[in-house]
């Protein structure tokens, strides 16, 4: 009975091994862009946050009204994107997938990933 079920312990670590080698491996790197630097978009301002190694970079972004601000998921897992106010919320963010928003009111937005929800960040709108 205890040689079973650690070869269910093992079958199950080499799933989840092979499924993130398979991600990696099917989304390759990412092209470099600076967090937090502005986008080159066809009208207005932009600014980028890139989800990284299960983190947001910047953390904490301050913006002018009007911003749009574009998540760049960089990890092999989805990330959605939830804010704390329930003013935007992304969906499931795939591997190398955007999403977008615009900022058109002043105020602080809390925001975390609704998957790792240690995974949190802040949009400082002035």
């Amino acid at each position: 009975m205890q040689k079973n079920i650690i070869w269910v312990i093992v079958v199950i670590v080499a799933v989840v091994v092979i499924y993130y080698a398979y991600g990696f491996l099917k989304n390759g790197s990412l092209p470099e862009t600076p967090a937090g630097t502005p986008l080159t978009t066809g009208s207005g301002n932009a600014s980028e946050v890139l989800i990284s190694n299960f983190s947001f970079e910047p953390k904490e972004l301050t913006i002018s009204r009007g911003t749009t601000v574009r998540w760049t998921n960089r990890d092999n897992v989805n990330h959605p994107i939830v804010s704390d106010e329930g003013v935007f919320q992304s969906g499931a963010l795939m591997p190398g997938g955007t999403f977008e928003f615009a900022f058109d009111s002043a105020g602080e937005f809390s925001y975390y990933c609704s998957v790792h929800p240690w995974m949190t960040g802040k949009i400082i709108v002035e």
